[in-house]
């Protein structure tokens, strides 16, 4: 049994080591630039942020250059939100503050609304919790062009739990990059730049409408539908950076509300990803304290060792160039702890159905 999960082991590096190459060389191929072609309107759904706008807003103003335009879509904000930005950019032309018609609710909604009043070609989702670089937008105006750009999304954290949480949510990030040359799992809608024809047409969300959460899942799966060119980017320039959930509550509360977006709606590729990443994780965590137990020194460090090989490749591969390889510092803790929190979370998702904003993520059908 311990020779062939090792196998198992080599053969995932392997096809992680692939795709990563396969990545490599097509990045390497021409791709026609934005500039001068391409317009960008950014999206911001907010729904009582007004801890979060003040930052954001100060890194609006910024940037040394700015997109097409900017709409912020109030989702039924109930906080100074909405009046914040209106009087911020009331002399602005290039921002426009719209709110979402009272029939109407969600995060789903708000993308769609903005999509529709843009009138840039190309649309750029953020978070109201992010910031960024203030040469942002100019790095965005000055990138490849492709359907959908998915750019990096990095949690911050000053506690040691966000730490842990944030490294978690890094090194799948980096999972979903290195494997994207095979297939593209992940996107985060904090950092999302899309076709808006393409949207237009491929948007399924009137299928799914009873999931609070999962515009940016939901989304990817449309375009990949539809055979659109994806980049998945790991680009320090077009990174945006969002505060890390602190506390236990808000981790469980948070991955499943992520898990919650599969559970519905998943493709036969997404099973077996699942699959594998799930003896991945928890299969070597069974093997390691089988092996702690018996007292077998040599196969514990066979065992790790051939994991931190694998995830120190596919860590690395994504991180270096975010300059974020020190977050590898609490991996034997993740190692560890991490199998524990992936097989809870699952358990949780049969039986929690988590707010999220103030509403269930699951709504009647």
């Amino acid at each position: 049994m311990i020779s062939g999960y090792l196998i198992f082991l080599c053969v995932f590096g392997l096809v992680l080591f692939t795709s990563a190459a396969y990545k490599h060389t097509c990045s390497n191929r021409s791709h026609e630039p934005m500039r001068n072609t391409f317009s960008i309107s950014v999206i911001i759904p907010f729904r009582n942020e007004i801890d979060n706008l003040p930052h954001l807003i100060e890194c609006i103003h910024q940037q040394e250059e700015y997109p097409l335009e900017i709409l912020f879509i109030d989702d039924h904000s109930s906080d100074s939100g909405i009046n914040l930005l209106i009087d911020t950019f009331v002399n602005n032309d290039r921002v426009r503050v719209l709110k979402l018609p009272a029939n109407l609710e969600g995060k789903k909604a708000s993308v769609r609304l903005g999509v529709e009043q843009a009138r840039g070609s190309h649309c750029l989702t953020l978070d109201a919790d992010v910031h960024f670089h203030s040469t942002f937008f100019n790095a965005l105006n000055n990138s490849r062009c492709s359907d959908m750009k998915i750019s990096p999304v990095i949690m911050a954290s000053e506690t040691f739990l966000g730490r842990i949480f944030g490294f978690e949510y890094m090194f799948f990030n980096a999972l979903n990059f290195s494997l994207s040359g095979l297939y593209v799992s992940s996107a985060s809608g904090a950092n999302l730049l899309f076709n808006r024809e393409k949207y237009i047409t491929w948007d399924s969300s009137d299928t799914h409408n009873y999931l609070a959460s999962g515009d940016d899942h939901f989304l990817l799966r449309d375009f990949q539908a539809n055979r659109a060119s994806i980049d998945v980017t790991n680009s320090l320039e077009l990174a945006v950076t969002t505060p890390s959930v602190n506390t236990w509550k808000g981790y469980f509360n948070q991955r499943v509300r992520w898990l919650s977006k599969l559970k519905s709606k998943s493709n036969w590729k997404e099973w077996i990803l699942g699959l594998v990443l799930s003896l991945y994780f928890i299969g070597s965590f069974i093997l390691f304290v089988q092996l702690s137990i018996t007292g077998n020194l040599v196969g514990v460090v066979t065992l790790f060792g051939i994991r931190l090989a694998i995830d120190w490749f596919a860590f690395s591969n994504y991180a270096s160039r975010l300059h974020l390889l020190k977050m590898i510092k609490v991996y034997p803790i993740f190692f560890v702890v991490y199998p524990v929190l992936f097989l809870l979370v699952i358990i949780l998702s049969l039986f929690h159905i988590p707010k999220w904003k103030g509403r269930d993520v699951l709504k009647n059908k």
